[in-house]
């Protein structure tokens, strides 16, 4: 499909920056094939910037980092946190605020920003044809934009009809539960090539940084909660078909993904079935 419509596309993303942001804590083995994915996406824009957010690293992602930031032809900005929280989604969520935070200080002409992973699920060669056609006026319109992957395993982030509750929020039932969504997601897949859904990330994900503005990510459940209807949570239960399955409120974490694509309920989110 993609490769067809190359042959035609005028791409318009090229004249504005872009801007790559990465959360990092250690990840020293992934981190030299992730930054060679990183040199090769570079080319495709001639403004580039890369954000990297990380924390309390106990391998040599820092060195690493610095000696990335020394050797790039472009601006690469390193900012470290030494007070990360004890809920392992709060630190992400801060850290990916930091990247966002920056870019907006910066206030760059940036059309677009990337999210991403800087672990195993970025190590292979990035499909710079599929992503050249995504970024082209020949694409389907969207505002945030993921892709499979040949095990899709980022359920906790994905949320679409009728699986409206975090995957891991079902106490005893959460294998059950995240075990039917990539089911269900693969099988999406068989009837579309462009899944629209209210909350997906998989390792790497692109954004319309104009219509996401503003927005932060949050780790906590007790501020995500409020961004879902109870009539939605009901139908959810209603929908597995589980015996005794039961909402827990107590689970502490949410996916900081679920809230800021949340918090943005007017955005066009999509997963493509095909591999980065």
């Amino acid at each position: 499909m993609y490769l067809v419509a190359l042959n035609s596309l005028n791409d318009f993303f090229y004249c504005i920056t872009m801007a790559c942001c990465m959360t990092v804590r250690d990840c020293a083995p992934f981190l030299p094939k992730v930054f060679e994915n990183i040199n090769r996406l570079r080319t495709l824009f001639p403004s580039f910037v890369l954000i990297v957010a990380y924390d309390h690293c106990v391998d040599r992602s820092e060195q690493l980092l610095i000696q990335y930031q020394w050797m790039s032809s472009f601006p690469v900005y390193l900012l470290p946190d030494n007070t990360p929280s004890s809920l392992r989604t709060v630190r992400i969520a801060n850290a990916r605020n930091r990247c966002l935070d920056k870019l907006e200080t910066l206030k760059l002409d940036t059309g677009i920003h990337f999210m991403i992973d800087a672990d195993d699920v970025n190590v292979e060669p990035w499909n710079l044809t599929l992503l050249r056609y995504y970024l082209s006026k020949d694409s389907p319109d969207w505002d945030a934009l993921t892709f499979n992957r040949p095990d899709y395993y980022d359920i906790w982030a994905l949320m679409y009809p009728p699986f409206q509750h975090h995957c891991w929020g079902f106490a005893r039932h959460s294998k059950e539960v995240v075990d039917l969504m990539k089911k269900d997601i693969q099988r999406q897949f068989t009837h579309c090539d462009f899944f629209r859904c209210q909350s997906a990330f998989n390792g790497f994900a692109i954004y319309k940084t104009r219509v996401f503005q503003g927005k932060r990510y949050c780790g906590e459940y007790k501020q995500l909660k409020p961004l879902i209807s109870e009539q939605a949570r009901q139908k959810t239960l209603d929908a597995l078909s589980i015996p005794n399955l039961e909402i827990d409120e107590s689970y502490p974490q949410s996916c900081e993904h679920l809230y800021y694509h949340l918090s943005t309920p007017t955005a066009k989110i999509f997963i493509s079935r095909y591999f980065i």
